[in-house]
């Protein structure tokens, strides 16, 4: 009897023993061989699929999934890949169904087949810092040392044209008196006319007066219009460090995205170059150390990961919902699954059962 319990103990499936699903992309050869369970395919994308400490899977595509698969009465297991893995596994076949919140691009239906839709969201971009106040950046670019040198060279310029035009008219000229005084309403003059003011209470009758009088006009203009460009520029690229309006502003900054993502393939339509990373965690961490202005992707999971690592205070969402997107399941193209999936699917997020798994990952649906 001992000996029958250890032979038959060897003879149940290596399988019920095995903790490790996924070795470097590929499927054990023991896993193989058996067809019985779904092969189910996902990414880490927190809050949706992510990986607990003990080694096991949670999150909200995880929750949904295991309730859909409850009804169908099925078995499966989970297989972890990479961005650009698992897009390959959907699309040659190697899994039955990616549960990883994949956004439907029309792209990716030429590959493959789409779920209804579970979650509604958008772009976002993470960026650095608080938006600051027009008055706040204003006063900050005052007193910076450019805008100081800039004020002086200018003071400079109004004094020694104001020099010139005394020398020029302190003899023939009432309103250029000699003396300390006479300078004085020189400086004023050169003055008034930089600001296009022309009080006219001066006026020079010289020839070399008048002339130098008609070269101040013109420098005046150039040197107002350079002065004004160069404080709305510096003002205009404070702000826009802190306030996105559009997508396209995004091509004035150094922006990042993820490698092979939908966000990085639709700017990517639209003109706008992006760093490629591999990571989100990467693209968090370089923008909360300076070396990026602007991390772009999946607007539910930038803010959730930046919450789990306690970034709040460093990092922010910009408000504007810049492109919807649709998150669903896909599967390998004219798989049976997608007819019995979407009733459930449906089913589900109808329940109340789904307001309370998004409520416990502090998201709703949008």
């Amino acid at each position: 009897m001992r000996f029958l319990f250890i032979f038959l103990f060897f003879l149940l499936p290596l399988e019920f023993f095995s903790q490790k699903i996924y070795i470097d992309g590929k499927i054990s050869e023991i896993e193989q061989n058996d067809s019985s369970k779904l092969l189910i395919g996902l990414k880490m994308s927190p809050p949706f699929t992510m990986k607990n400490e003990d080694g096991r899977f949670s999150g909200i595509s995880i929750e949904l999934w295991e309730a859909i698969a409850r009804d169908l009465g099925v078995k499966f297991r989970y297989i972890e890949y990479d961005l650009k893995g698992l897009l390959e596994a959907v699309e040659n076949g190697e899994i039955d169904l990616c549960i990883s919140p994949l956004t439907v691009t029309s792209e990716r239906l030429k590959k493959f087949d789409f779920t209804q839709p579970f979650y509604t969201s958008s772009i976002g971009i993470a960026i650095k810092g608080k938006q600051k106040s027009f008055a706040i950046l204003l006063i900050s670019n005052i007193f910076t040392l450019n805008f100081l040198k800039a004020v002086f060279a200018l003071l400079s310029t109004i004094f020694v044209l104001g020099f010139f035009l005394w020398l020029a008219e302190r003899k023939v000229n009432p309103n250029f008196a000699n003396g300390v005084k006479g300078m004085g309403d020189g400086i004023w003059w050169s003055a008034v006319t930089m600001a296009t003011v022309g009080y006219g209470d001066k006026v020079p009758v010289t020839p070399l007066g008048r002339a130098i009088a008609v070269f101040w006009m013109f420098l005046s203009l150039i040197i107002i219009s350079s002065l004004t460009a160069s404080i709305t520029t510096a003002l205009t690229m404070d702000r826009m460090s802190t306030n996105i309006e559009h997508l396209n502003d995004l091509a004035k900054l150094k922006s990042a995205s993820v490698e092979g993502s939908s966000t990085q393939a639709f700017l990517q339509k639209r003109g706008i170059k992006v760093h490629p990373l591999k990571t989100i965690e990467e693209g968090l961490r370089l923008l909360e150390n300076g070396k990026i202005d602007a991390f772009v992707y999946d607007k539910p999971i930038l803010n959730y990961l930046i919450q789990q690592n306690y970034l709040s205070d460093k990092l922010k969402i910009i408000e504007q919902d810049l492109n919807l997107q649709y998150y669903s399941f896909s599967l390998p193209r004219n798989s049976k699954l997608l007819n019995e999936i979407n009733p459930l699917l449906i089913k589900e997020l109808e329940s109340t059962e789904w307001k309370r798994i998004l409520s416990q990952y502090n998201l709703s649906q949008e």
